[in-house]
C-alpha cells in the first residue's frame, strides 16, 4: 500500500513539473550591438492567470520589456546584448496558472555598430548606463567654465544696474564735412529749386545747420537764426560768424513766408552753402603752420 501511494504520488509530481515546449519567432538572428531582439510566440489557450517567466542569468543577454496581448493570445518578449559575439538567449520559463511552458534557447550574433578603434570601456560603460568618471583635469575645465559664466554675469548684472546697455553700440564716426558734400550732391541731383522751392530752402537749411552741430559740437539744429547766432563759439572770427548768420536769414523768407525768389537765386544757393561749408571746414581742421591764417578763425 504504501509501495502504490508512493508510485503515485511520483507520477503526480511529475505531471506538476512537466513544461510544454512553445515555438516561437525571433526578429533578427543577427543585432547590432544594443539593439532589440523579439521574441514572439502564441500564448497556450488557458484562463488561468497570472502569467510570469524566468530565464538563466546571463551576463550577455539583458531583458528589456515584455507585451503580452491576452486578447490576441499571442506576446513579445524583448532582449538586447552589449556583448559584441556568438551570445546565447538561455532557456525561458513560462508559467500561466499551475501549467508551465519552456522557451527554448537561441543563439544570436551581435556585432558592432561603432568603429572597431571603439574601445571596450566605452561599451561596458554603455551596458552598465553608469556614470562616466571625470579625471581632475575634466573638473578644472568645468570650474574654469563657471567662473567665466559668473563673470559675465556680474558684468551684465552690472551694466544693468548702472542703466548701461548690455551690448555697447557700435561707434560710427563721421566725417562731417563729407556727409554734407554727399547731402548737397544728392539735393543738385533732385533739382528741388525747380519742382518744390520751400522744401529745397528747408534741406539746404538742415544740411548746413547739421555741418554746424557736428563740426562745431552744438545742439542747434531746431533752434531759431538768432539763436544760433548767440550759440556761435568764440573761437570763430566775426566774419565767419557774420557769414553763417547771413547764410541762414536769407533762407528764413522763403521756408516761413511767401517769398519765391527767382530760379537762379535758389539755384545759387546751394552753391553758396557748399562755399561757406569748405570754408569753414577749411579753417577748423587744417593745420595753421605759419600763422598767417590764425585771424581767419
Amino acid at each position: 500500500m504504501n509501495k502504490l501511494t508512493y508510485l503515485l504520488l511520483s507520477l503526480i509530481l511529475a505531471g506538476a513539473t512537466y513544461a510544454t515546449e512553445l515555438p516561437y519567432t525571433t526578429s533578427k538572428r543577427i543585432v547590432t550591438l544594443g539593439d532589440v531582439i523579439s521574441y514572439k510566440f502564441a500564448l497556450p489557450k488557458t484562463n488561468k492567470l497570472p502569467y510570469s517567466f524566468k530565464m538563466s542569468s546571463s551576463n550577455a543577454i539583458i531583458y528589456v520589456s515584455s507585451n503580452i496581448q491576452t486578447n490576441k493570445n499571442e506576446a513579445n518578449l524583448f532582449f538586447t546584448s552589449f556583448e559584441l559575439g556568438t551570445q546565447i538567449i538561455p532557456t525561458i520559463e513560462l508559467s500561466m496558472g499551475t501549467e508551465n511552458f519552456i522557451l527554448r534557447s537561441q543563439t544570436i550574433n551581435v556585432i558592432s555598430a561603432f568603429p572597431q578603434a571603439v574601445s571596450r570601456n566605452f561599451i561596458l560603460n554603455l551596458k552598465s548606463q553608469e556614470k562616466i568618471v571625470l579625471k581632475w583635469w575634466n573638473y578644472l575645465i568645468i570650474l574654469i567654465g563657471l567662473a567665466i559664466a559668473i563673470y559675465y554675469l556680474y558684468k551684465i548684472l552690472n551694466k544693468l544696474a548702472n542703466g548701461e546697455p548690455i551690448i555697447a553700440a557700435k561707434i560710427v564716426t563721421v566725417n562731417p564735412y563729407e556727409q554734407a558734400i554727399k547731402k548737397l550732391a544728392k539735393i543738385e541731383t533732385q533739382q528741388l529749386w525747380i519742382h518744390n522751392l520751400k522744401e529745397y530752402y528747408f534741406e539746404l537749411s538742415f544740411v548746413f545747420k547739421e555741418y554746424l552741430e557736428l563740426s562745431l559740437k552744438l545742439n542747434i539744429l531746431e533752434k531759431t537764426t538768432s539763436e544760433i547766432k548767440n550759440d556761435l563759439p568764440d573761437n570763430l572770427s566775426k566774419q565767419i560768424k557774420v557769414a553763417i548768420y547771413n547764410f541762414l536769414t536769407s533762407l528764413d523768407p522763403v521756408k516761413y513766408s511767401q517769398y519765391e525768389p527767382s530760379v537762379n537765386e535758389a539755384h545759387g544757393k546751394i552753391t553758396q552753402c557748399l562755399q561757406l561749408i569748405t570754408k569753414i571746414n577749411e579753417l577748423l581742421f587744417t593745420p595753421i603752420d605759419k600763422g598767417d591764417r590764425a585771424h581767419e578763425l
